[in-house]
């Protein structure tokens, strides 16, 4: 029945008849099959198209234990597999007002009932840990549902539940997850708990030392760090060396991957790959928490008080999410408070990160895929790979060069991060192109803004070749954007250093980037190349290659029908919208300037062409 999608509809309607019986069993069946039939895509859409979420969810609330928990399972299955749009349904359907009420019903005197029988369940604990699983997927996914959680103070029913000796590890760790979510930009939380006795649970589990607890503590330190609006340096100095300790102790724990993969089929039975995914679960949120410490963010880069001719002095920092997505923004360059960096070098987090980045070998992922749930741990290690790569592109631009053993050593992880990028590449794997080539555009950054970019005057053209195709290859336009800025980053140094081929150099960047101008899609990827454009070709010296390249004349040509992509777009750029407003207006500028520039040395330089083909731009 359940790969059969013609019979679908028909199945949704009797799933709706059994959910509405007297009959114990036949709820609990109902129940059971939602939970079954979330896991396939096309049912999926049947399940949140046809209202049965709104029979289903105020089975929460049954009179009857089994119910309560099968229903309650079928809703964090649909949460789960559905993701965000799922949760938006749920939302849409009520499901929060009888999740709250169930909630509600495990109060202060609700403890865990030990199991008498080795494969007997507590019922009541499976229904809790359901719940929380429920709640925390809605709050991940819905500002509304975070509004709900902090009116009906389901805080204090979660901050019940943080005891591991009277509550286990499962339960502790899963009200840990939710919290880590929920308190994530939310005042009324941090007031609540930023005194509270839940604060000194919260500290007493970070310092928990056997490896099980890893995923525990992580998160448990990733709350403080919520209360304290995401700043470590608001912490005090005995907070911050725990926390940087547990992040330290958390990215040392070895998970021996080439070990487990050895293991045949009925050993790894034996031995679960659960042990190994909660510590690369653990080492992913620590790599997420140290690159939002390293993500200076005081408030001080608002856009509206940055002066729009202002092209030069941003740099890239990654916001690592914890749901999965990684939101990169311009930021000015701060260093981390002074204590903060002192942690994260007498820990030699730099190391540890550094060694999170290196990809297991081909052949141990190809044993491990073989193995029970060893395409999930493959894909989890490539995540992990990835939030590391992301940590160093914050490290990078937060700490000193020196921190990196100087700028030889910095300029050798660039050409690093450039193998990886290449074989990442052919792998065809986009996150962790994506992810490197963040990596890089750091390193060329942070050696081009400390004066120590001398190793790039061995670049060739070929060089430029490997990132020019990459970006032909490679249609992530987050990709994009960061090869352009490495291309500009490049271009603004090559033009002054002792490379014998600096201006050849610098004449193909002007080129790839008119190229990018030209036939770019997105409107805010023009915008980044434009903003390359003005730093490269800031400096008078270059106006021979911007003449040999007729960089002015094809800007002013793109001027009027970029004019239009701008307005046409303006309402869906989002975030992008200061980024491209800010281009537009310094193109007009730099046209002017080079305008006037040209109409200035004209006489002296033989560049009449300047002269006579551009006119006047207002």
């Amino acid at each position: 029945m359940e790969n059969d999608h013609d019979q679908v509809p028909g199945t949704v309607q009797s799933l709706t008849e059994k959910l509405q019986s007297s009959r114990v069993e036949e709820k609990e069946c109902a129940c059971l099959t939602i939970a079954n039939l979330a896991s396939q895509e096309e049912a999926m859409q049947h399940l949140l198209n046809h209202s049965l979420v709104r029979t289903l969810a105020p089975l929460l609330v049954d009179p009857s234990s089994v119910v309560k928990h099968a229903a309650v399972s079928a809703l964090r299955s649909i949460s789960s597999a559905g993701g965000a749009e799922a949760c938006d349904k749920l939302q849409d359907e009520d499901v929060m007002t009888p999740l709250v009420k169930l909630l509600n019903e495990f109060s202060l005197s609700w403890q865990p009932t030990p199991s008498k029988e080795e494969n007997s369940i507590d019922t009541r604990t499976e229904t809790f840990v359901e719940a929380v699983e429920l709640l925390w997927n809605l709050c991940e996914s819905s500002p509304q549902a975070v509004t709900v959680f902090n009116r009906e103070g389901l805080l204090d029913v979660l901050s019940n539940a943080v005891c591991v000796e009277t509550y286990g590890r499962r339960v502790v760790t899963t009200v840990a997850q939710c919290l880590h979510t929920v308190t994530e930009d939310n005042p009324e939380a941090e007031m609540n708990l930023i005194d509270s006795p839940l604060y000194q649970q919260l500290m007493k589990l970070i310092s928990l030392d056997h490896q099980d607890d890893c995923l525990l503590r992580v998160l448990s330190a990733g709350v403080i760090l919520n209360l304290h609006g995401g700043k470590l340096a608001s912490c005090t100095s005995s907070t911050i060396a725990v926390i940087i300790k547990c992040l330290a102790d958390i990215l040392t724990v070895n998970t021996d991957i080439h070990s487990y993969s050895t293991l045949d089929k009925g050993e790894a039975q034996e031995r679960p790959a659960d042990e190994l995914e909660t510590v690369i679960s653990a080492q992913q949120v620590a790599l997420e928490l140290l690159a939002n410490i390293c993500c200076n963010d005081d408030g001080s880069d608002e856009w509206n008080d940055v002066d729009s001719s202002d092209t030069s002095d941003e740099i890239l920092i990654r916001d690592v999410s914890l749901d999965g997505d990684d939101v990169c923004v311009d930021k000015f360059s701060g260093d981390v408070a002074c204590e903060v960096h002192e942690a994260i070098i007498s820990h030699k987090l730099i190391d540890s990160v550094l060694a999170k980045i290196k990809a297991v070998d081909a052949e141990t992922i190809e044993r491990l895929k073989k193995l029970p749930k060893g395409n999930q741990l493959a894909k989890k290690l490539s995540t992990l790979q990835c939030r590391a790569l992301c940590c160093l592109q914050n490290l990078v631009l937060c700490l000193d060069v020196e921190d990196f053993n100087g700028p030889t050593s910095l300029y050798s992880l660039w050409v690093q991060l450039g193998q990886h990028t290449l074989q990442f590449a052919a792998d065809g794997n986009i996150d962790l192109v994506d992810a490197a080539t963040g990596g890089m555009r750091s390193v060329v950054q942070k050696l081009a803004n400390t004066k120590s970019s001398a190793h790039f005057d061995q670049m060739s053209p070929a060089d430029l070749q490997l990132l020019h195709d990459l970006y032909g290859r490679c249609h992530d336009p987050n990709i994009h954007v960061n090869i352009i800025s490495i291309m500009g980053t490049l271009g603004a140094v090559l033009w002054a250093s002792n490379n014998p081929s600096g201006k050849d150099l610098v004449k193909g960047i002007g080129q790839f980037l008119l190229e990018v101008v030209t036939n770019a899609s997105q409107v805010w990827v023009i915008a980044e190349a434009l903003d390359a454009i003005f730093d490269v070709f800031a400096e008078d010296e270059l106006e021979g290659v911007a003449l040999d390249i007729g960089l002015l004349n094809k800007l002013k040509g793109l001027l009027p029908g970029l004019k239009q992509k701008i307005n046409a777009s303006k309402k869906t750029l989002g975030e992008h919208y200061p980024v491209v407003m800010t281009a537009k207006t310094n193109l007009l500028r730099f046209i002017k300037y080079k305008t006037d520039y040209g109409s200035q040395h004209s006489a002296t330089n033989g560049h009449s062409a300047v002269k006579r083909n551009i006119s006047h731009v207002e």
